[in-house]
């Protein structure tokens, strides 16, 4: 069975960075570095319809979280749940917002 790898689209991503900066820091927004190998479902879903998949820091070392994510012993800090809201929130409505003027094109169809 093959996977399909993620794909970010470029202008939702810049649309992305944009709407996130409005809610946090925009030094805080930043791309992977260096790149990540990352598989997830949603890129099934990549194949279709243009998207993104992001990352938020939720288990910060200096607060004592230090296990990776698919441990048994993974937790995170709460306090980032509002935060995500927010970031998803932002972007759903500046999307609606500029979704009618500039049009998204999908490098798949033509």
């Amino acid at each position: 069975m093959q996977y399909p790898s993620v794909y970010n689209h470029p202008q939702m991503v810049e649309e992305f960075n944009d709407s996130a900066a409005r809610i946090v820091f925009a030094e805080k927004v930043i791309g992977l570095q260096p790149p990540s190998m990352t598989d997830d479902d949603g890129a099934n879903f990549q194949q279709k319809v243009p998207s993104i998949h992001w990352q938020l820091g939720t288990a910060p070392p200096a607060k004592g979280f230090s296990y990776p994510l698919h441990s048994p012993f993974f937790d995170f800090d709460k306090q980032v749940i509002p935060l995500s809201a927010a970031i998803h929130a932002q972007y759903a409505v500046d999307f609606l917002i500029y979704k009618g003027q500039v049009p998204l094109t999908w490098p798949w169809h033509h």
